[in-house]
């Protein structure tokens, strides 16, 4: 039993998660039929209640559209494998038996390197930009700086988690949750969107609420030619004005932003850091927006 800032004992989330709901999205029923195809448990993601996800999902979103122009810091935070694996370690053993012999050495192989410092012991994201790596001199400092960072969001904001039993994912629900809990990071009906709201946002028709009229600000690792692509298709969106914070690729957690070059106001901040995130959201706080 954990208990709450008042040091009053609570339910775990293990527990009070334990509806499962249909991954159903407004706009989105071609992928609703797809996850037909798929076994059971691998259709419905962890719920404090069994309501409709598609209201679930209109509730949150509608919360972050209101809160654009509002000039308030209020930041959205995509909780995904990588930060499934920030926050408890790598869970590589629970479906060993499930493994051919060549892929169960090929895990022990880098295992093995990860132990020798040979191969990061945190790696997470797409090497087409930004992917975090952590070497056993650094991974205590960003997990120090993760910790902090994900209680301030999840007190101020809203956390975009990925609790479905997917294959990738399954294996981290109950240890992430129970150290959700022995963290006191909060997660609650408030504050707790599924992942998919938000790539449901930025590819649905609320996209244009979202953009319509909007100073934009972009913190990732771009080149100047995509930055370029990036700042056309925003503006095609109806954004009124486009910047850029660079970040670096796979350090993003460390990384100390500057924010006097950029003309304010901000309406919206769009992060792409891999869960250096985390950080980029707190450091942004001054520009008063809704950071994604």
């Amino acid at each position: 039993m954990s208990h709450n800032t008042n040091g009053l004992a609570r339910t775990p989330l293990r527990v009070q998660l334990s509806p499962l709901i249909d991954l159903r999205f407004p706009e989105f029923d071609k992928h609703y039929q797809l996850t037909r195809l798929f076994p059971e448990e691998e259709r419905y993601c962890l719920a404090f209640r069994p309501f409709d996800c598609r209201e679930w999902h209109r509730r949150h979103i509608e919360t972050i559209l209101g809160s654009v122009g509002q000039r308030r810091h209020f930041p959205v935070y995509r909780m995904s494998h990588g930060e499934f694996i920030m926050s408890v370690g790598r869970l590589d053993g629970a479906q060993w038996n499930e493994l051919t012999l060549r892929q169960k050495a090929s895990r022990a192989y880098h295992s093995l390197r990860r132990r020798a410092g040979i191969e990061p012991v945190f790696r997470s994201g797409s090497t087409d930009n930004t992917h975090e790596t952590f070497g056993r001199d650094t991974i205590s400092r960003a997990y120090a700086i993760y910790l902090k960072s994900l209680y301030s969001i999840a007190r101020e904001g809203m956390l975009a988690v990925g609790l479905h039993r997917a294959p990738r994912y399954r294996q981290y629900l109950d240890p992430f949750l129970d150290w959700m809990d022995e963290n006191l990071i909060r997660l609650d009906t408030d504050n707790y969107a599924h992942l998919y709201s938000i790539y449901v946002l930025m590819h649905g028709s609320d996209r244009a609420r979202l953009l319509q009229g909007r100073s934009v600000v972009v913190v990732t690792s771009l080149t100047t030619e995509r930055k370029h692509i990036l700042t056309v298709a925003l503006q095609r969106e109806g954004a009124s004005q486009v910047q850029f914070l660079s970040v670096s690729p796979n350090q993003a957690m460390f990384d100390q932003l500057d924010l006097s070059s950029l003309k304010l106001p901000v309406d919206v901040v769009l992060v792409g850091a891999g869960v250096g995130a985390a950080s980029v959201i707190e450091q942004v706080r001054a520009l008063r927006a809704v950071v994604l």
